[in-house]
């Protein structure tokens, strides 16, 4: 296919040819720079938000200080407990 663009009276005739190939060249490219771009916004955005307001990049991000890692795993740890293997074994003989 060829797209015929004229763009004035005395100028002349340009014919841009269309092929599958040439439309998924610029397909790829354009996705490539698109995912590029929301990459570079997303870090950038994230570093911003870090300096300017921790809290809100934390609640956004998902980033958790040392503090409240240690809380969870401490909560973690305390909800395994009863499923430990030493607290699934039955006493012998305690009906004695």
């Amino acid at each position: 296919m060829q797209l015929i663009w004229i763009s004035g009276s005395t100028d002349r005739v340009r014919k841009i040819n269309i092929t599958a190939q040439s439309i998924a060249k610029l397909v790829a490219i354009t996705c490539g720079v698109m995912v590029l771009l929301g990459v570079g916004i997303h870090f950038l955005g994230l570093r911003i938000a870090v300096e300017v307001r921790p809290d809100l990049a934390r609640a956004m991000g998902g980033v958790v200080t040392e503090a409240q890692m240690l809380a969870i795993e401490d909560g973690t740890a305390n909800a395994l407990r009863p499923f430990s293997p030493n607290s699934l074994r039955s006493p012998k003989n305690s009906m004695n």
